[in-house]
């Protein structure tokens, strides 16, 4: 009964809305409505696939409309054979491991907010959402306004603890090239509208990028000096803001060096699910080599 008292809004991600529903429950402890809801006591953060992920996409009607409209789920397609994402997105009956690699990335994984939708949506629904497409992994600026998105790390990493966006005022982070940041942003949403279109694109970018950089689904140890030059030349033209943005190892001393395409482009899709920033900013420096439509 939850869709009709608590309907879940346009754009409103899915564990934002769990999270509203508690609130307005009036339970103090998030696993009282876990429980009265039937689905699990696990962390609501913006791209985990976990169980509380699973449960929640069970409260809605349409499993399809779920993951289309309420969950970044799209760019894992990047990811996942085509096959997989539509088993997922039809049966919802496993979980989709999420990829995370929280000491390799530099980009805050917390729940964002747009201060300028935080007032549209008061004044069309009463009250502010959590944005599915505020949530997309390393996103920087708000989908609508271009405005930067708010976080807190600390506060925001785990919406069982937290409130709606209209409740919390955070600095706003600042951008040694905010243009760039833009264009990231614009990029990441461009993909992952055109995957929620058409899941196929993910297996089709993933195939294109590895012919065009002529590295073999099936290289070895002896063909790694080769995958260096190339990450030697990608490093070189992407612009190096945005690669420390996304990735620690590029702001920090390790006793390797950068690894991106040795570690994506040659793991099996079938024994890890590789996190999409990954692909993300592998496509973004072929983009202007590549066609990134189907």
């Amino acid at each position: 009964m939850m869709p009709f008292h608590c309907p879940i809004e346009s754009n409103e991600h899915l564990l934002g809305w769990i999270s509203r529903v508690h609130l307005l429950g009036g339970n103090l402890k998030f696993k009282h409505t876990a429980r009265n809801l039937g689905i699990s006591d696990n962390p609501l953060k913006s791209c985990n696939h976990n169980e509380a992920f699973r449960d929640g996409l069970n409260l809605l009607p349409n499993l399809n409309d779920a993951f289309e409209n309420h969950t970044v789920f799209a760019l894992w397609s990047l990811s996942l054979q085509t096959e997989k994402v539509l088993e997922w997105k039809q049966c919802n009956s496993k979980l989709v491991p999420s990829g995370s690699e929280p000491n390799k990335f530099a980009f805050h994984s917390s729940w964002k907010y747009c201060p300028e939708c935080i007032c549209e949506d008061i004044n069309q629904h009463g009250h502010s959402i959590w944005h599915a497409k505020h949530q997309l992994p390393s996103i920087s600026h708000c989908y609508k306004h271009l405005t930067p998105l708010l976080t807190d790390r600390v506060n925001l990493r785990d919406l069982r603890t937290a409130s709606l966006p209209q409740l919390y005022d955070v600095l706003t982070p600042e951008f040694n090239n905010e243009r760039l940041m833009i264009e990231w942003s614009h990029f990441i949403l461009t993909i992952f509208d055109r995957l929620n279109t058409n899941p196929a694109l993910g297996e089709v970018l993933r195939e294109r990028a590895s012919s065009y950089l002529g590295i073999s689904k099936q290289f070895t140890q002896k063909d790694k000096p080769t995958v260096v030059n190339i990450q030697e030349k990608m490093d070189k033209e992407v612009p190096l803001e945005l690669l420390k943005y996304l990735f620690l190892f590029y702001s920090q001393e390790f006793k390797r060096p950068p690894s991106v395409l040795w570690s994506t482009l040659g793991y099996s899709v079938y024994e890890k699910v590789k996190h999409p920033v990954y692909w993300l900013i592998i496509l973004f420096w072929l983009k202007d080599k590549i066609s990134l439509e189907i």
